[in-house]
Order: structure tokens, then C-alpha cells, then sequence
């Protein structure tokens, strides 16, 4: 699952490409980063629990927020991937 988590913004970003094509840039850009998706992962546990004792309306901020974390996690691997010469755009 972590390893394909960046396949929707590598095809929003470039839609010319494919969809295999997007699943092998994804698989490269997450080698060494796994971990680092899993633990952002985990720290959102808290947040759920939250929403959930809320009965479903702490979802209206949960959901934007957790877009947005993900968003800023793939902008980062792919600064991080152009610094390493790694980007193949």
C-alpha cells in the first residue's frame, strides 16, 4: 500500500503518463520512505478517535487536514528527489 500511496498525485501532476508507468515512479520514490508514510500514518490515529467521539463532525476539519498532510508528504519526497538527481522530469 505505501509503496503505490503516490500514484494519485504522480497522474494529477503528469496525466499524460501511464498508469504503469505511474506505479513504477511511485515504487521509486518511496524506496527509503516507507517508514516515514507509516509513522504519518500512525499519528493520525488520534485524530480519528477524536472524530469518531464527535460522532462524524470533527471529519469536516480531520479530512481537509489529512489531504493536505499527504499532499505536502509527496511535494517533499519530490523536492527531496530532485535534490538527490533522482526526478526524471
Amino acid at each position: 500500500m505505501f509503496m503505490f500511496s503516490q500514484v494519485y498525485f504522480i497522474l494529477v501532476q503528469d496525466p499524460s503518463i501511464g498508469v504503469i508507468e505511474c506505479l513504477q515512479r511511485s515504487s521509486e520514490m518511496m524506496k527509503g520512505h516507507k517508514l516515514d508514510l507509516f509513522i504519518l500514518e500512525l499519528s493520525f490515529i488520534g485524530w480519528v478517535i477524536l472524530c469518531i467521539f464527535t460522532l462524524g463532525i470533527g471529519f469536516l476539519w480531520y479530512i481537509p487536514y489529512y489531504q493536505m498532510t499527504l499532499t505536502n508528504f509527496y511535494l517533499n519526497l519530490k523536492e527531496s528527489d530532485k535534490e538527490l538527481g533522482l526526478d526524471e522530469e
